[in-house]
């Protein structure tokens, strides 16, 4: 029985693929992969995979194969305990930037690759292994207002984590839909926009007092919150907040 994650062969192209999810329809059975090979995503039906590669098989675009996969291999040598078919395939440099990040007890790193490198996968990375290793639980992520959905999206796609979006605008509805006080504490793992932690610095009509309760209540009750890893997305936008 094959599960997600396994590696098998592909009949229709005589190459060697990988799943990544398994749909299962009136007893019909299909499979997406990813063919390292070419980087295409498709699906197979089950009479179209084998778990072992035939020996007269052995081509030029399953060696590619095994080239790749040796690499991804050697790159998650150093002791990655998570599960790596969570819906993406991680390229050598990500996994690369997730053993760094790990290298220490204390995870402070700075994801500084070019627009297009894949920033959101490599956190989605190291948050994933980190609650695998049972170092944390509580997850802060601050990004701007834009890209909430997206992190929201990513993070349940690519990891099958789900994250609470939380908006300021939201404070209220969350006490009366709860009944708690304490908006950010009954909550694990939470994306907010920028506008959490930016501090308000004035407001026609606000007196300085009216300003301050407001400062705390909307920002020092987020920061507050014993999280045990908190990641920020352009944090430039914060700068001097």
């Amino acid at each position: 029985m094959c599960s997600v994650g396994d590696y098998v062969f592909d009949k229709t192209k005589n190459e060697r693929v990988q799943i990544l999810e398994i749909s299962e329809v009136w007893g019909f059975v299909s499979y997406k992969v990813f063919n390292a090979s070419t980087g295409t995503v498709y699906k197979l039906s089950a009479d179209d995979i084998c778990a072992e590669v035939p020996e007269e098989n052995f081509n030029e675009s399953y060696l590619r194969y095994v080239a790749m996969h040796s690499k991804i291999k050697n790159e998650t040598s150093g002791g990655i305990l998570s599960k790596l078919s969570s819906g993406t395939i991680p390229l050598p440099h990500q996994l690369h930037v997730l053993n760094r990040a790990l290298s220490n007890n204390n995870v402070r790193y700075i994801l500084a690759d070019e627009v297009g490198l894949g920033k959101t996968i490599e956190a989605g990375l190291i948050i994933k292994e980190l609650k695998t290793r049972g170092l944390i639980k509580r997850i802060l992520v601050v990004c701007p207002t834009g890209l909430v959905t997206q992190w929201s999206l990513e993070m349940q796609d690519k990891f099958n984590e789900k994250f609470h979006v939380i908006l300021p605008e939201d404070y209220d509805t969350i006490r009366k839909i709860t009944g708690n006080e304490d908006v950010y504490g009954q909550f694990d793992q939470v994306i907010s926009p920028m506008d959490s932690i930016k501090p308000l610095e004035r407001r026609v009509g606000w007196t300085e007092e009216k300003i301050a309760q407001y400062n705390e209540e909307r920002i020092y009750s987020i920061i507050n919150r014993a999280w045990d890893l908190a990641g920020i997305d352009e944090p430039h936008r914060v700068a001097g907040s």
